[in-house]
């Protein structure tokens, strides 16, 4: 359950399509306790590996949403370097007064 709750939220800062995934992995995590205390046991297992593939699932949409944005940014600025420096020249412009745009 906790793994569940994890990979909802850490995504939210960069990827709602990934806590969207993750709330799959909780609804199918909770199933889990109250099958098996129920006695059913093979679906308890079910439900546990289903949150299991549901967590990948999640995590690998958020390495690879990650990739993009470091991809995306070596792209449109040629290096992080690039764009530290363009974050820098914002920043600077924003503290003289200056416009951004």
């Amino acid at each position: 359950m906790v793994e569940s709750i994890l990979v909802t939220i850490i995504p939210l800062c960069c990827c709602l399509f990934a806590s969207l995934l993750g709330i799959v992995a909780i609804v199918f995590s909770s199933k889990v306790n109250s099958l098996y205390l129920a006695g059913q046991y093979a679906e308890a297992e079910r439900a546990s590996k289903n949150a299991k593939l549901w967590i990948l699932i999640t995590l690998g949409a958020v390495v690879a949403m990650l990739i993009y944005y470091i991809v995306s940014i070596w792209i449109a600025f040629g290096s992080i370097e690039g764009f530290i420096e363009a974050v820098r020249e914002q920043m600077e412009a924003m503290e003289s007064g200056g416009s951004i745009w």
